[in-house]
């Protein structure tokens, strides 16, 4: 019965560090995006009872990251699999709360069968946003970047 309680540790590593390449230029040169996203590594930590997390290990233009993801609302696809939406693995801003202000950041989404096989990044893309005042009104995206597989 204690067994069942234990935490499932799991670990994917992706291809030994699978990159991608940003498409197109920024517009602005007030932020700046990553030219490349590197993937070193994805480790699932997966809780019976508690609360799940991916740990994704990443490089930017050279540079190591790591980001924890929380694995508390999956969405299900069509084709079967679960993903869960990853924010804030690259963020930039320049500017003033109420005045102009610019805006970078790169998102992607975790993908990955029920049974917690094949997990992987997709859908990485590099945003610019820009807002008149941030006070009173949020970023607007102007600009989106892919990433793509190199």
């Amino acid at each position: 019965m204690k067994t069942a309680l234990i935490a499932l540790l799991v670990s994917f590593s992706a291809m030994a560090s699978e990159c991608y390449q940003r498409q197109g230029v920024p517009e602005v040169t007030d932020v700046t995006l990553p030219s490349e996203f590197c993937i070193n590594n994805i480790k699932l930590k997966l809780e019976v009872f508690g609360k799940s997390e991916a740990v994704l290990s990443y490089s930017l233009d050279g540079v190591s990251q790591t980001k924890v993801i929380s694995m508390e609302r999956p969405i299900p696809t069509p084709s079967g699999k679960v993903v869960f939406l990853v924010w804030d693995l690259y963020t930039q801003f320049s500017g003033g709360w109420c005045g102009d202000s610019y805006q970078s950041e790169i998102t992607a989404t975790l993908e990955m069968n029920k049974d917690a096989t094949d997990v992987k990044l997709v859908d990485i893309k590099g945003s610019m946003q820009f807002s008149s005042d941030n006070c009173h009104s949020g970023m607007q995206e102007f600009q989106s970047l892919p990433y793509t597989h190199l």
